[in-house]
């Protein structure tokens, strides 16, 4: 209801680099916090006090400290014309995304078929094309082998 009436201090407070990492290391990609913001007749913060945290203590204290510092508002008037002090409830939801999983150590490659089934074909000179087979193995399926070279 106190929203038309600010008129200075950014609505969204975003947490620092190191906090949006202990978020992400902590796997929470949502947050939200209640605070309770207490308006003087000059439209300056009185008071600020949270209803319920965030789960992170540094990310609830830049929000307290940003309403504190950064906040204005335009005197809330009552019905005898006359300004009041007042205070609402605010609640903040932060949401990131989580960090990717760490890389593998090693990237997946696929395993060569074992050296006894191994085939290997290449050209020659000569544009024949010429399978090679290791040494003393036998060559299932293949009619012709050249082991000259």
């Amino acid at each position: 209801m106190l929203e038309v009436f600010r008129i200075a201090g950014a609505k969204n407070v975003i947490p620092d680099d190191v906090t949006k990492t202990e978020i992400a290391d902590a796997g929470k990609g949502r947050l939200v916090g209640s605070y309770k913001v207490c308006i003087g007749v000059d439209g300056l913060i009185t008071s600020v006090s949270q209803l319920n945290s965030t789960g992170v203590p540094a990310y609830d204290a830049k929000i307290i400290d940003t309403i504190r510092s950064e906040w204005r508002y335009r005197p809330f008037v009552g019905t005898d014309g006359k300004p009041e002090r007042v205070c609402t409830a605010v609640t903040f939801i932060y949401a990131q995304q989580s960090a990717p999983p760490p890389p593998r150590s090693r990237p997946w490659r696929p395993r060569p078929p074992p050296a006894a089934t191994t085939l290997a074909a290449e050209a020659t000179d000569s544009g024949r094309c010429v399978a090679r087979v290791p040494r003393g193995k036998p060559a299932d399926g293949l009619v012709s082998v050249n082991r000259s070279r």
